[in-house]
């Protein structure tokens, strides 16, 4: 399921972990640099889409996917980095944000063409 395979954040909590005002973490999603899933009555950011080393900053890689894959709804767009993929070897496109963004671009634009092109 989505929602456990990751810790969930409020824009609040985003903001205070990355010291910053609530309104810079709604800009970065209004700039497609991340997404948001509705979540118990409240919209929340994936946790492994922010870089913890630089200050909780928004991963680039999250907003290439984002970019390569711009008719995904957020709900999809969270399900596809929390599942297994075959083009990964099994890996979770989460897992390697930070260890290989262009693989896991890559990843997404596979997907993309597997949903256009099925078969």
């Amino acid at each position: 399921m989505i929602y456990e395979g990751t810790e969930w954040l409020t824009a609040h909590q985003v903001a205070s972990r990355a010291g910053v005002a609530v309104g810079s973490v709604r800009r970065w999603k209004a700039q497609r640099k991340l997404f948001s899933i509705w979540l118990a009555g409240r919209s929340v950011y994936p946790a492994y889409a922010f870089d913890r080393v630089r200050q909780w900053r928004p991963l680039a890689v999250v907003a290439e996917v984002l970019s390569a894959a711009p008719e995904w709804a957020p709900g999809y767009t969270a399900a596809f980095f929390e599942s297994t993929s075959s083009f990964l070897g099994g890996r979770r496109p989460r897992e390697i944000l930070s260890l290989d963004p262009r693989r896991a671009i890559a990843a997404a634009k596979f997907a993309l063409d597997t949903e256009r092109h099925p078969g």
